[in-house]
């Protein structure tokens, strides 16, 4: 295994964002049957990394352990329970070379010598210790810690108040010193100078030019870490918490992962300390498992075998970051990736024009960059891409027939998939029209062949029923405390049919979606059970592109092979 840089992984992204795009679901999975099958696929995907290899987490309520990845054996190094919801034993961090843990709990700051197996505390006398990151200084190589004196659901306002503040604590004078006016918990950059924090929206604070980027805008986004390899980039957690991935500091999002098949959710996504590889916790029933994920192949290792629920997993391996403190590009490397960019899709090479621009003004790099950005040829493949990133939303969301093939004239499939599938037909046709010849097209009519779409679709994009039901199974929807800063949630019921009232409908039960939450306060349906009969005014889930984002309770019914509609009107039978 070749360790690289992620600078050397970006230059790649022209065929990997493409394999990457082509279909999310079809991503490489490792999910082993058992503990020898996960350790071989560990090591596949660790190659000579292995050796070292170590996770440090929390697992149940409140156990710190560390799992060695050669052998997934599990230590114990203590039990933290209890804590409330911002008291709980925080992210834990490594040191460099794996010597110690950093963490707090109850607003206590601790730091683990692995060698001694023992804790210290440290700056006792303050009241609030939370969240420390470990940092070791590129210039005299000494450690120091972050840590914020407050820990809730804050977001960063611009003009607002701030409820606490960043600190730099000197672990050998045991001195303190401000480094920012709001708490950030996503750590220090390699060279010093940028803070990562996401809880809402996502913000990379400059130290140098005291500047705080917002970032994300307007999109909800937790779980931030920072590039471990001095570039300024965020890993961070998307609502919903179906994919996490990769920002950098001009707000474009580099890269993204699915979550597993079969899991209900991604938790606590975190950058390791190798700029290639990252961890995370997918949902599997009621406990969260460990997956590693190596970044440049999006393969990804599921440790099922690995007893219990864990959280806020931090994988260290050896690697030697780039301590020069630039986090910016090569001219040489600038000039590779600009020649790759004729490959790449509009919107991707957008991107990376727009930073060559940023980065190289001067040069005859950055002047072609800009003229690229001004073509009227440019800003119609732009118009193209940005069709089919519609076209590849729609695949995405598509789900599997019981039976037959998943093509458009299996009844099965169709019937599922009607709002999506119509949709999909009308995007293509548009696409084909007015921009057959960009590289935009061409990937659509590769993606969509296996669907085997007619050019034109004779069905509704929607439909809507009336009928009266019972409720046979609900889905259970968190409490606000639980999902915070997070305020709606979308309630899975399963319905018996007991008569069709209006339209058509063959078969004898329906999914239908509901409200469970909204404005953080339960709906009536969060509180509905078995039992009880409803007359419903229903249209298909997935016309509603504009729930796509809504946080959902639907856990007990992900294999459940139901039609899935919306609920317009629900009224009380009896």
């Amino acid at each position: 295994m070749v360790n690289r840089s992620l600078t050397d992984i970006i230059s790649t992204y022209g065929m990997k964002h493409v394999q990457y795009l082509v279909y999310l679901a079809m991503l490489p999975l490792i999910v082993g049957a058992g503990p020898g099958e996960e350790q071989q696929a560990v090591r596949r995907l660790l190659g000579n990394l292995i050796e070292d290899a170590k996770i440090a987490t929390t697992r149940n309520d409140g156990e710190l352990v560390v799992i060695d990845l050669a052998s997934l054996q599990v230590t114990m190094l203590g039990k933290y329970p209890g804590g409330g919801k911002f008291g709980k034993i925080s992210r834990v961090w490594w040191a460099p070379a794996a010597t110690h843990l950093c963490y707090s709990h109850e607003g206590k700051g601790y730091i683990f010598d692995m060698a001694s197996v023992r804790k210290q505390r440290f700056l006792s006398s303050w009241k609030d210790v939370q969240s420390p990151t470990w940092w070791r200084d590129p210039d005299t190589e000494e450690d120091y810690l972050t840590f914020m004196d407050h820990n809730g659901k804050d977001w960063y306002k611009e003009g607002g108040a701030s409820p606490g503040k960043t600190y730099l604590y000197d672990i050998r004078r045991k001195k303190v010193s401000e480094l920012a006016d709001f708490p950030c918990d996503g750590g220090l950059s390699v060279d010093g100078t940028h803070l990562a924090d996401a809880y809402g929206g996502c913000l990379l604070v400059d130290l140098t030019a005291n500047k705080y980027h917002v970032l994300n805008r307007g999109r909800q986004a937790c779980n931030a870490s920072l590039n471990p390899d001095g570039r300024y980039q965020l890993m961070h957690l998307f609502l919903p918490h179906d994919h996490f991935g990769i920002r950098d500091k001009y707000d474009r999002v580099l890269w993204q992962i699915k979550r597993p098949m079969g899991s209900g959710e991604w938790q606590t996504p975190r950058w390791s300390t190798h700029p290639d590889y990252c961890m995370a916790t997918a949902k599997f029933g009621s406990e969260y498992k460990l997956v590693l994920v190596q970044i440049s192949s999006q393969e990804m290792v599921v440790l099922h075998s690995v007893e219990g629920s864990f959280r806020a997993p931090h994988l260290h391996l050896q690697f030697e970051p780039n301590r020069s403190g630039s986090a910016g590009l090569t001219l040489t490397k600038a000039r590779e990736i600009f020649e790759q960019t004729s490959r790449m899709e509009a919107s991707q090479a957008k991107s990376i024009y727009e930073q060559l621009v940023a980065e190289f003004p001067l040069d005859v790099v950055g002047v072609r960059s800009q003229e690229k950005l001004n073509s009227a040829d440019f800003a119609h493949e732009l118009k193209a891409d940005a069709i089919l990133g519609k076209i590849r939303e729609k695949i995405e969301k598509l789900k599997p027939p019981k039976e037959g093939l998943s093509i458009y004239n299996n009844p099965g499939f169709f019937n599922r998939n009607q709002a999506s599938l119509v949709q999909l037909v009308g995007l293509c046709s548009q696409l084909n029209a007015n921009f057959s010849k960009t590289k935009a097209a061409e990937l659509a009519r590769k993606l969509t062949a296996s669907f085997q779409l007619p050019q034109v679709a004779y069905a509704d994009a929607n439909v809507e029923l009336e009928v009266e039901a019972t409720i046979t199974a609900v889905s259970v929807v968190p409490r606000y405390e639980q999902i915070a800063p997070y305020t709606a949630v979308l309630t899975w019921i399963e319905y018996r049919v007991d008569r069709v009232q209006s339209g058509v409908l063959d078969a004898p039960k329906i999914m239908v979606v509901h409200w469970g939450m909204l404005d953080g306060k339960h709906t009536a349906a969060a509180g509905w059970k078995p039992g009880i009969r409803q007359r419903l005014k229903v249209d298909l889930f997935d016309a509603h592109p504009e729930l796509e984002r809504i946080s959902r309770a639907q856990e007990a019914f992900e294999d459940l092979l139901l039609n899935e509609y919306w609920a317009l009107e629900a009224t009380p039978l009896e």
